[in-house]
Order: C-alpha cells, then sequence, then structure tokens
C-alpha cells in the first residue's frame, strides 16, 4: 500500500466511525513505510471521558463507589496510598475483552486479543449508595466470603474531562444499543485490518472491557481503566500519557500460575508533588494531576466475618494512617454483622 493510499483510507475510516460515535477526537496516526511502501499503520483516538459522557458507558449518575477486597489488599491500598489497576488476565471472567466478539463471531486472532489484555489494566467498582449500603454477595465474591473490607470511593471531580482514564459502566448482555454500535464499528476496522491496519484502536479496545456477560449483573460493575503500553519483559511502563503511573508496572505469578501485571493509580490525598520525583516542575505535576479522575477514601466498612481484636486494630491502623495522610476515615460495620454472627 502506497502513503496515499494510507492516507486515503484513513479519511475514510475516521469519517465512517465518527458517524456512529460523534464525540470521539481522533488523536494521531502512526506508520511505517519503507521507499513509500506502508508496511504497517494504527489510527488512535483520544482517550477522555468527555468521548463516553453522552454514551451509556460515561452516564454514571453517581459519585460514590465501593470496592469488595482483603483486608490485606486494603492495608496495601492505605499503606501506598494507591489503587492498583490489573491486566485482563487477572479477571475472574475468562471471556474479558472478547465476550462481544465471541457473541457476534467477530474473529481476531490471538495475537491482537493478547495485546489488549496484556494493556488494558482496570479495577472493578460498584455502584454505591448509603440507602442501600453493602452487597452480601459481593462480600462473598469478592470480599472474602464477610472477612475482608469494603471500601467507599468518592469522586471528587466527576464533570472533569479526565485524560487517558476512563470511569464507565459495564454493559450487560448483547442486546443494546451500545453494543450495536460497538460490533458495527468493529465490524468497519475488521474491514480497514484486512486491508492493512494494524489493530484496533485503543479506545475502541476500552470500550470492549466494559461489555459482560449478563450472568454477572448482579455485580452492578463500573470500572476504573486506562491504556499502558510496556514491554513484554520489562518491569517498567513506557506510557507518555500516564506519567502519575510511570514506573509503578509490576509483573506478578499468581498462585494459579497466571502471570499478571499491574500498575498503581494514586487516590486524591497522595497527589502531592513530594510523592512524583518524575516531574521536570511544578507546573507539570500541577497539569498531570488535574488530567485525571480523583478518588478518595470516604469510608471502609468491615466484613461481617471480622472480630472484635481485628476491629480494635484496625480502627488504630487507620488511625495511624489518616494522620500520616492528613485524611479522615470514617469506619463502621457491614449491616450483616450483627444477624449473621447470631447464626454462625
Amino acid at each position: 500500500m502506497t502513503e496515499e493510499e494510507s492516507s486515503k483510507l484513513q479519511v475514510e475510516l475516521i469519517k465512517k466511525l465518527n458517524e456512529i460515535y460523534p464525540d470521539f477526537n481522533f488523536l494521531y496516526s502512526l506508520g511505517s513505510s519503507v521507499n513509500g511502501v506502508v508496511s504497517s499503520h494504527v489510527y488512535e483516538y483520544l482517550i477522555e471521558q468527555d468521548s463516553i459522557r453522552k454514551l451509556q458507558y460515561g452516564k454514571l449518575n453517581h459519585d460514590t463507589f465501593i470496592h469488595y477486597t482483603t483486608l490485606r489488599a486494603f492495608c496495601e491500598i492505605l499503606n501506598s496510598g494507591e489503587i492498583r489497576l490489573f491486566d485482563l488476565n487477572n479477571m475472574n471472567d475468562p471471556f474479558e475483552f472478547d465476550y462481544l466478539l465471541n457473541k457476534e463471531t467477530l474473529q481476531f486472532n490471538n495475537k491482537e486479543i493478547d495485546f489488549f489484555k496484556k494493556r488494558l489494566f482496570i479495577t472493578s467498582l460498584c455502584k454505591y449508595d448509603d440507602e442501600t449500603g453493602d452487597d452480601f454477595n459481593l462480600w462473598r465474591f469478592y470480599g472474602d466470603n464477610g472477612s475482608g473490607i469494603a471500601v467507599v470511593f468518592k469522586l471528587i471531580n466527576p464533570n472533569e474531562n479526565w485524560r487517558n482514564y476512563l470511569i464507565s459502566n459495564v454493559i450487560y448482555g448483547n442486546i443494546n444499543s451500545e453494543s450495536e454500535k460497538l460490533v458495527k464499528a468493529i465490524k468497519i476496522l475488521k474491514e480497514y485490518i484486512d486491508k492493512g491496519l494494524e489493530r484496533i484502536p485503543q479506545l475502541l479496545g476500552l470500550l470492549l472491557v466494559h461489555h459482560k456477560n449478563e450472568i454477572w449483573k448482579i455485580e452492578n460493575e463500573c470500572r476504573l481503566s486506562t491504556f499502558c503500553d510496556s514491554e513484554d519483559y520489562g518491569l517498567q511502563s513506557y506510557d507518555d500519557f500516564n506519567p502519575l503511573i510511570a514506573g509503578t508496572y509490576r509483573r506478578i505469578v499468581r498462585p494459579d500460575g497466571i502471570t499478571t501485571s499491574y500498575v498503581a493509580f494514586p487516590l486524591e490525598f497522595k497527589l502531592r508533588p513530594k510523592f512524583f520525583k518524575n516531574f521536570n516542575s511544578e507546573e507539570d505535576f500541577n497539569d498531570a494531576v488535574n488530567s485525571i479522575p480523583k478518588l478518595t477514601i470516604e469510608k471502609i466498612i468491615l466484613g461481617y466475618k471480622l472480630n472484635e481484636k481485628v476491629f480494635d486494630d484496625l480502627i488504630f491502623f487507620c488511625s495511624a494512617m489518616a494522620s500520616y495522610w492528613h485524611k479522615h476515615i470514617q469506619i463502621e460495620r457491614s449491616k450483616y454483622f450483627d444477624s449473621l454472627n447470631r447464626s454462625l
């Protein structure tokens, strides 16, 4: 394919995709050519919250979220002031990313799927309000069967247009308008992949991560997600678009033998220059801080199986960490504590 032909395809594709997603902003085209012959090219769109705000993904209608986790993982969150976003190899659902592809028989080769499973990073959050409170089933699934902690996060800047991150609703099943639009876009992209396009854009990959089987609907899930490129055997993130998580990329091997990786996302109370030494100026740091979603811990809920000794120790631990971070942390027991402990 010549460079002229490549440019023509780019114009055609952008026009077709913008008819489906008019709020997507084209970012750049990247390709390689030798003697005027293009061997590969990719097109990328700007990853920003405003690109999905009018879609079902971005209609959050709330600014508080709950995250169920183990006691140990909670202590790591409070010690570090960070939450970990894991790649898709760490998810419980084996069909993360390719659920909609399989449902609609959209064939992608394993190399393409593996590319995204290693580079899309997410953490799971559930919609929360004080009236409904914590959920028994989610304690069983993700809160160490009632022996863990539920962290309630508040999104401080819900109306800002942060970049390189999405906070998005998960869409369940494939019979809905968002699935239809995404399938249509993927089919168009498949045509252009056959013509030499290397892969689908990162933003479309992130949308695919927000489609799941209806059997998971009980989770009422939202996700904080990002794309972070890295070398297969490197320990560092080389993505200039995510300066606040640069250098936090880590690989681990789980007890089941699966190799996965994560990046560390800073919570609002850690966003101070003294914790980030990789910025050339305070202005650069402030620009990075002002372009991300700001999540803070509003309160923690203790699992219904935690005993008085653990409760007292957690009070002491949280008080010490609250002093360190200059952050008030509210603590309460699960609403299931009294009734369930009487029957255990």
